[in-house]
């Protein structure tokens, strides 16, 4: 890989990350929350297709199978909590958009590192460093205001310990989240977040008492389920090409 082609992958997967992270936080602050979740449910599909199109993996049918059991425990579940007047058509566009971008990351994250030969630690001093600027800059393009800044400014030195502790967080789940992708791949390092969310509903359902709507907790107990046969099957084609 010649030195231009090097700065041109950094910089395309940096301004990829970085619009992630601002359409992200735009979803949120802008749309209801349950449709963000809703369309989240395309996210594991969208990889295991942009996968195999980029010849990183040929999934079974099983696989499949498995990855479609996860999205609609997704989708269930974020169902369950939604109102039809949330459905709107700009909301669903963005969020859907915003849902396709994550999965390009992924697997381009995953070429970086497997095609590439990217080590982490030069994944991560390069990548979240041009992401980091675009970001700054996008939010200077699209939220700039000359009568706001004064009381941002003061917000971020009156709390400089939460968002030094934020930022430091963040930079903990880039590292686990690279760490993943380079040793599991981009599909499962989803499918884990994901089986995450829904194993603290079981929990907190179970163990805590709490109550949650009946569909929300099927949904969840689904994806569970889902990602518990994904696995199942991975590990079973391991072995057999061994």
């Amino acid at each position: 890989m010649t030195m231009s082609e090097y700065f041109q992958k950094v910089v395309l997967l940096g301004v990829l990350h970085g619009t992630l992270l601002f359409g992200s936080l735009t979803a949120q602050k802008v749309f209801n929350g349950s449709i963000v979740e809703i369309l989240k449910a395309a996210t594991p599909m969208i990889l295991f297709i942009l996968l195999r199109y980029k010849e990183f993996s040929n999934p079974s049918k099983s696989g499949l199978m498995s990855v479609g059991i996860v999205s609609f425990g997704m989708l269930l579940s974020a169902t369950g909590e939604a109102h039809e007047n949330e459905m709107m058509i700009r909301g669903a566009l963005c969020v859907g958009g915003n849902q396709f971008l994550e999965a390009m990351w992924l697997v381009s994250s995953q070429s970086l590192l497997k095609n590439d030969n990217f080590s982490i630690i030069e994944f991560l001093t390069t990548v979240p460093l041009v992401s980091g600027i675009y970001l700054f800059i996008a939010a200077r393009l699209f939220e700039y205001s000359l009568e706001a800044e004064p009381e941002r400014a003061k917000i971020a030195v009156e709390n400089p310990y939460t968002f030094l502790i934020a930022g430091l967080l963040n930079s903990v789940v880039i590292v686990l989240n690279i760490t993943a992708i380079n040793h599991v791949g981009a599909l499962t390092t989803k499918l884990l977040s994901i089986a995450g969310t829904s194993s603290l509903v079981m929990f907190n359902v179970f163990c805590m008492g709490e109550l949650v709507p009946a569909m929300n907790f099927t949904g969840h107990a689904i994806s569970f389920l889902g990602f518990l046969a994904y696995n199942t099957f991975r590990l079973r084609g391991l072995k057999n090409k061994k």
